[in-house]
Order: structure tokens, then sequence, then C-alpha cells
């Protein structure tokens, strides 16, 4: 019972700091939310910090298991790379709330995301670079750096669920439909393998 109490305060700290930022969001509103007192949530985390800590740490911990899984399979590029866009993208797809935080939390450059975001930056960039250094022998694979590949990768991914508000006014359709992800990870795909695949 008490993993389930602690999913239940995740879960409800997550959709508000998502709607209101960490700053606004108090820990009586939390348990208000989750459906227990405060004295509860106490029982779990110390404070409003290490649940919002715990939060990003899940995240970025989900993060690297992508990674690694990613890192074991054995694919041709092209196979590769699409296969890992499509897996990124139904990862923030599952986590917009999250996606929501760290938007807004690193235009404030606090202090907690940074310490998060540092302990995993390592681990993201190690295994990205073994894995690209594994498959440079691979005919057509194109010397790209691995953190130029991640940040063009995430930030192709990300403005999408950025932006998505803005086109379903624009077009009236659900950008986040199962069939428009399905053309944007096509879209992504294509893009980042022009980046990667020498012509």
């Amino acid at each position: 019972m008490s993993e389930e109490k602690k999913e239940i305060i995740l879960k409800a700290a997550t959709r508000a700091f998502a709607q209101k930022g960490f700053a606004a969001v108090g820990i009586r509103e939390i348990a208000r939310d989750s459906g227990l007192n405060s004295a509860t949530l106490y029982h779990y985390f110390s404070n409003k910090e290490g649940i919002y800590a715990t939060v990003l740490e899940r995240m970025f911990d989900q993060l690297v298991e992508i990674l690694h899984e990613i890192s074991r399979l054995d694919m041709e590029p092209e196979e590769l790379v699409r296969f890992i866009m499509d897996r990124y993208i139904d990862f923030i797809n599952d986590n917009r709330d999250v996606l929501k935080i760290l938007i807004h939390e690193l235009n404030l450059e606090t202090d907690i995301v940074a310490d998060v975001s540092t302990r995993f930056y390592n681990k993201f960039f190690k295994i990205a670079e073994e894995m690209l250094a594994a498959r440079r022998a691979d005919k057509g694979l194109t010397q790209v750096q691995p953190k130029h590949l991640l940040i063009s990768g995430i930030g192709l991914c990300v403005i999408y669920f950025v932006i998505a508000p803005l086109f379903n006014l624009l077009e009236g359709k659900d950008q986040l439909s199962p069939e428009m992800l399905a053309e944007w990870k096509k879209a992504v795909s294509d893009l980042m393998l022009y980046g990667i695949m020498e012509r």
C-alpha cells in the first residue's frame, strides 16, 4: 500500500507542477489533489523539493533505460533512427506533464532542475557516444557528434508538442492524434537521416 500512496502523490504533484509551476504549488495542494493529508506526504517525502526531484529523476531514469534498450539493438542505421524517433516521441506523448514542467522550469533556471539534469547529463552522452562509436564503422554513417545528434533529435521531437496547440487552432485537427503523431514520426526520422547518412 505504501508504494501505491507514493505513486498517487507523485501523479498529483506532476499534474500540479505542470499546470502551475513548482513555485506556485504547495504541499497542501498536492495532498488535497492526491486525496491524502499533509502528514502522509511528509511520511514519504521530506519536502516539496523532494517530490519535485523525484518526478524529474523518474523521467530521466526512464530516458536512460530507453537509451540502454536502444544501444542493445542490432539494426541498420536507417531502421535504428526510425525506431529511436518513434520511441522518443511515444515517451514524450506519454509524459506530457513532465515535458511541461521541464520547459517551464528550464526557463527559470531552477536549482532543482539543474541538479537533477547534471546528474543524468553524463549518463545520456556516455551511452549515446558508445552507441554511435559502435556504429561508426557501418557503411554510410557520417561522423556526427553525439551531443549534436541528441540535441537535434530531442529538439525535433519536443518542438512538435510545444507547437501542437497552435496547429490545432490553425488546422482544426488534433495534432496529437495517433495519425498525426505517426506522420510526425516519419517526418522527424527523415530529417534526422539526412543528417547522419552519407549522400
